[in-house]
């Protein structure tokens, strides 16, 4: 694991045998944090939500996995590993923990749509 500004925390939170999905999910993940950090972008921890934050079960995370989406991700902000602010950054800090972390979504939305069909499973 990385130990930098951002955390990019894959599905199953709670899980202890990760299905299938998992793996290609990690691969998925490393490939784009490897692309960003090349672009000088914040490097990551890469990892279960469980392993680098906490076990919790009924977040986002499960709710958008229980709709059929395929890749879920949490992205924590401001590590305390690197600014120790937790979760009050301070307003000097905001802009440019957007911008990284709005160009870090980019990249991943547009490698996971990438030869993908986006469906909608929302109805």
């Amino acid at each position: 694991n990385r130990s930098y500004p951002y955390k990019w925390n894959k599905i199953y939170n709670i899980c202890i045998s990760f299905p299938g999905i998992f793996k290609e999910c990690e691969l998925e993940v490393e490939s784009y944090t490897d692309y960003l950090v090349e672009n000088n972008i914040q490097e990551f921890d890469v990892g279960q939500s469980a392993d680098i934050l906490y076990g919790a079960n009924g977040c986002s995370n499960d709710y958008a996995k229980s709709l059929g989406i395929k890749y879920v991700f949490i992205i924590e902000i401001g590590s305390r590993k690197m600014y120790n602010f937790g979760f009050m950054i301070p307003k000097s800090y905001i802009s440019k923990l957007a911008e990284e972390a709005f160009a870090e979504i980019l990249v991943v939305s547009q490698k996971i749509s990438k030869g993908n069909i986006v469906e909608s499973n929302i109805k």
